[in-house]
């Protein structure tokens, strides 16, 4: 079974071979795999792109250590 840092390895290894946009699907409730996702994106450079309800649950935590909507490498389409 894969961590999480197993994991952040994978998808840096990904989104560097990307060339473009490299999409992830993931639950929006799965808070773990989203920080995963947004360490990968932020090692290799990348923006990390979250839906509005992501954003929401992102928000609901109320825990400024989670990716936030505001911060400047998260992204939210309107």
């Amino acid at each position: 079974m894969n961590t999480e840092q197993d994991l952040e390895a994978g998808f840096s290894e990904h989104f560097r071979e990307t060339e473009g946009l490299a999409l992830v699907l993931a639950s929006g409730q799965n808070i773990g795999r989203l920080v995963t996702i947004y360490r990968a994106a932020k090692r290799t450079g990348r923006s990390f792109i979250i839906d509005l309800y992501t954003a929401a649950v992102l928000a609901a935590t109320q825990n400024p250590r989670l990716p936030q909507s505001d911060w400047r490498d998260v992204h939210v389409p309107y």
